[in-house]
């Protein structure tokens, strides 16, 4: 009788967990997949349709070709559906009813710029130079627009994962239903079996074994994870290397940091390396985006510049090799890559610099600190074919250094909750404050340190700096430097990485 008891006891129990769990499962699933993902990909679709309305806006004024339109008109059909999308499911996500706002208007102001720029385009070349000339203007309509996106897509992610935790919740409400399950099936099997140690004795093997198998799994993935973290470390490395030059009458400085927000992998990267006539070539550049993508590619760009260098390629093709080796890695339409190229003659007196869409490096002489007036040439991976100019900066005082750096450090914002950034012109100001030859790398971290209190939080995106200092008397006329190893002082803090340009 009580045997029986315990048998209808038990089956009810497992049919009331049965259908408790499942209703569970399925109201969880159904409200995320009808709200937070649609919602999600809305905000996402919308602010991608923007930028691409923006580059083939730009695309349009320079060339005048019709043909680079054709993202302007894509975005202008898709972007309407997407608000409609994200206005439908604001009931869901108040927050982003007042940033909805916001963007519609940040939209009609750049489509209406746009018309503007295609309509001045179209009516001929005093048109187009025009349009030219109000890029700027464009450009920061557009980064109004970015940043309240930018706000709306962290509202978006905030309410996803809001999403995601209620979702566990109802998962850990059925664990623990499950768990109470086991507690009341596991004091019914001790009831049942007091009488039968041989069976009481076969469950306990069985749990004996599956808590070993859970623990050889677990130290499984322990392996894995640090196995990861090497394989890390080492991409990071071939990004950011330890740098030698064997040449006394120069200081070689670095410093890496990485932006708050990216938790992965990025594509900054940096070289420098004395070529055998006694040259100093200097790399630094930015992939787009981040993760493993933007890392590997980097490190094939480095990798090539490297290759190229020593092999002697003629300084004005290495760009249009890298550009060769770009499209070859496959990176996608939408990724390019800015880099920053320079050689520094044997006597240490000219700079030749490339530029392919990447800011110009940062001369410090004679007390005062410019940014080079270097032709700039368009990024990798922009345009099929292009041209990367050349130009010659001469380093005639006692002590110069020549600075390069990726837009990390520019965007840094002017000031807590500001949307103007610091600038070329801010990094320029902020250099001739704080650094002096020789630079040290704890110059470079006070550089830092000034443009994060600026701004009152640390940088968005990775920020690296690459300081080559010419030193007093190591000018014409002077031997060449034995084989030995120059100072080099670096500061990089590689670490876990995250998203750009989102």
């Amino acid at each position: 009788m009580v045997f029986g008891s315990l048998i209808v006891l038990l089956a009810a129990v497992l049919a009331s967990s049965f259908f408790i769990a499942r209703s569970i499962k399925q109201g969880a699933d159904q409200k995320y997949v009808d709200g937070a993902i649609p919602l999600q990909g809305a905000v996402q679709d919308m602010v991608l349709q923007m930028v691409n309305q923006q580059s083939g806006s730009r695309g349009y004024v320079i060339t005048a070709n019709r043909a680079e339109l054709q993202p302007v008109t894509a975005g202008r059909a898709s972007v309407p559906n997407d608000l409609r999308a994200i206005a439908k499911r604001v009931i869901l996500a108040p927050a982003l009813a007042v940033q909805l706002a916001r963007i519609r208007g940040h939209i009609t102001g750049l489509e209406r710029f746009y018309d503007g720029q295609i309509s001045l385009v179209a009516s001929g070349p005093a048109g187009q130079r025009a349009a030219a000339k109000r890029v700027p203007q464009g450009e920061a309509l557009f980064d109004a627009f970015r940043l309240d996106a930018g706000q709306m897509l962290a509202e978006t992610d905030r309410f996803v994962a809001a999403a995601r935790r209620s979702q566990n919740r109802r998962y850990m409400l059925l664990l623990v239903l499950l768990l109470s399950l086991g507690a009341l099936t596991l004091t019914i099997a001790v009831a049942l079996t007091v009488s039968t140690p041989r069976r009481s004795y076969r469950i306990l093997l069985e749990l004996e074994r599956e808590r070993q198998s859970a623990e050889a799994r677990f130290l499984g993935e322990q392996e894995a994870q640090r196995e990861v973290a090497v394989l890390v470390g080492r991409l990071q490395g071939s990004l950011l290397p330890v740098l030698d030059i064997p040449d006394p009458r120069v200081q070689l400085t670095t410093i890496y940091r990485p932006g708050e927000r990216r938790l992965r992998l990025g594509g900054d990267f940096y070289d420098c390396m004395q070529l055998e006539d006694g040259r100093i070539a200097l790399l630094i550049g930015d992939v787009s985006g981040h993760g493993p993508d933007a890392a590997a590619l980097g490190a094939s760009l480095r990798a090539a510049w490297r290759g190229l260098t020593l092999s002697e390629t003629r300084h004005g093709d290495v760009l249009r090799c890298l550009q060769a080796v770009f499209e070859r890695e496959g990176a996608g339409e939408d990724a390019f890559a800015t880099v920053a190229y320079g050689l520094i003659d044997p006597t240490r007196t000219r700079l030749e610099i490339a530029l392919a869409g990447h800011p110009p490096p940062i001369l410090l002489d004679g007390g005062q600190a410019r940014a080079i007036d270097a032709v700039p040439g368009p990024p990798l991976g922009v345009f099929g074919e292009a041209d990367w100019p050349i130009s010659t900066v001469l380093l005639d005082a006692p002590s110069a250094v020549v600075i390069f750096y990726t837009d990390g450090l520019t965007e840094a914002r002017t000031g807590p909750g500001s949307r103007e950034r610091v600038g070329i012109e801010g990094l320029v100001a902020e250099i001739a404050a704080t650094c002096a030859p020789p630079i040290t790398t704890h110059d470079l971290a006070a550089l830092m340190a000034r443009l994060s209190a600026r701004g009152g939080e640390a940088f968005a995106d990775d920020a690296a700096i690459l300081a080559l200092t010419i030193l007093p008397g190591s000018r014409i006329g002077a031997p060449r430097p034995p084989l030995m190893p120059c100072r080099v002082r670096s500061s990089a803090q590689p670490g876990p990485r995250g998203r750009r340009g989102e």
